[in-house]
Formats: structure tokens, C-alpha cells, sequence
């Protein structure tokens, strides 16, 4: 049986590949260095990024944030410093 997710747990990597269309994710992934793949192990839990992986992948949401005038959300360190269940 799937694992369905608790909306109050999702992390904001999560929320933030919600947000995006599919061609915002690709676009994402690539400025932030990784595939969409390794993304969505970060966004569940399965991966922890390296401190040098989570400033990439901050650097490309406030990147994505000002192509899309604010509709993506901007991550912050403390994002990928708080422990999130799924």
C-alpha cells in the first residue's frame, strides 16, 4: 500500500516541487545541480543532503523565485535542518 503523506509533514523541498511545473522541476534540478530524482529523496526524507547540496538547492529556489516573480517559495538552511517524518 502507498505511503500517503500528512500535509502538516511535508517538507518545504516538497511543497517547493509541488509548486513547480514539470518543466520548473527539470529547471530546478538543473540549477541546483542534481536530477528531480535525487530532489524528491531529499524532499522524503530518504537522502540528507551534504551542507554544499543544500546551498545549491537554496541558491536555485531563490533563482526560481525571482523567474516566476515570487510564485515559488524560497528555501532557507534551517529547511534542511529540521527533521520532517513523512
Amino acid at each position: 500500500m502507498p505511503r500517503i503523506l500528512d500535509p502538516e509533514k511535508v517538507s518545504p523541498l516538497l511543497a517547493l516541487l509541488r509548486q513547480c511545473s514539470a518543466e520548473e522541476r527539470i529547471e530546478f534540478a538543473e540549477l541546483a545541480g542534481s536530477g528531480v530524482t535525487y530532489l524528491y529523496m531529499l524532499a522524503s526524507g530518504r537522502r540528507k543532503p551534504l551542507a554544499e547540496t543544500a546551498l545549491r538547492i537554496i541558491n536555485a529556489s531563490i533563482q526560481m523565485n525571482e523567474k516566476t516573480k515570487g510564485r515559488l517559495s524560497v528555501l532557507t538552511l534551517e529547511d534542511f535542518t529540521k527533521e520532517t517524518t513523512t
